[in-house]
This record gives C-alpha cells, sequence and structure tokens, in this order.
C-alpha cells in the first residue's frame, strides 16, 4: 500500500496515515477504546476517562485562543471561534457527566501523560505560528475522530 502512495499528488497526510496505519489499528482496537465506542467500560474507568479529558479539553480550548488571537483573516477568526465553542459544549457535557456522578472536577490530577501533552500544546501555541499549532492539535482530532466514526460505524444498522 506504501508504494501506491508515493506519488507526485498523494499529500502527506495520506503518506503517513498509510505509513501508521497498524498504529491506528491497534489504537481502535485498544479494549478501552473499544470500550468507550460500545459502551461497555465500567462507569470507574469511563468517570476517570472524562475528568482527565476535561482536563485536557481547557488546555485545548487555551490553544484555540492563543491561535484564535494570531489569526490574520476573518475566516480563520471564525473558525477557530467555532472550534472554540466546540470544545466549550464539550466541556458542559463532561461538567454534566461529573455532576451526575459526583466527581469533583477541581480535584482531579492530571495523569503524566495528559500534563505531557496538555503542556507540549500550550508551549506550542504559546510561541508558535498557526501551522505548527494545527499541527500539534491534529493528533489528537484525527485519532478521536477515527475513533468516533468507528463507533457510529459498529452501531450502524
Amino acid at each position: 500500500m506504501v508504494e501506491a502512495l508515493t506519488g507526485p499528488l498523494v499529500t502527506l497526510s495520506a503518506r503517513l496515515w498509510s505509513d501508521s496505519a497498524d498504529v491506528a489499528a491497534d489504537v481502535l482496537a485498544h479494549p478501552f477504546v473499544r470500550g468507550i465506542g460500545d459502551g461497555s467500560l465500567p462507569k470507574d474507568l469511563f468517570a476517570g476517562y472524562i475528568a482527565q479529558d476535561a482536563f485536557f479539553l481547557e488546555s485545548f480550548a487555551r490553544a484555540y485562543a492563543l491561535a484564535l488571537a494570531r489569526s490574520r483573516d476573518t475566516s480563520t477568526l471564525l473558525t477557530l471561534a467555532d472550534l472554540l465553542a466546540g470544545v466549550r459544549q464539550e466541556l458542559g457535557l463532561h461538567a454534566d457527566y461529573a455532576g451526575s456522578w459526583g466527581i469533583d472536577m477541581t480535584r482531579v490530577e492530571p495523569l503524566p501523560s495528559t500534563s505531557a501533552y496538555a503542556e507540549f500544546l500550550l508551549a506550542t501555541a504559546c510561541t508558535q505560528d498557526l501551522g505548527v499549532i494545527y499541527a500539534a492539535m491534529t493528533p489528537f482530532l484525527w485519532v478521536g475522530s477515527m475513533a468516533i466514526a468507528r463507533a457510529n460505524a459498529t452501531r450502524c444498522c
């Protein structure tokens, strides 16, 4: 498959996805990811995930805000504002889950991996241009969208 993705019209994105297809498949096949997708993940593990994700999403929102402040045209500004609004909505859902399960989100201690990516993302957003910020945010968005698409496909029909 890699040979088919080496021509001049193939995007870097397509080549990277092709080259890392085995890693993406492993992520999607992981029992934790499958459990989130099919609803079988135990409640205590899902609650921990929600708490970590909320911590991370706050950093993601700040990175969007920093990118928005650097935008040079109205279209980019409005797109980033919409994306920031989407994160706000997701944080609201997390707060609802936390409230219904008695999780005090102010007491959440991020795991080392959560802290590392959040710190990387914020450092990038504070010091780099928009393209680099987007590149730093992309893995989270792509893996998340792949997992959601896979979960929705298995629920269909």
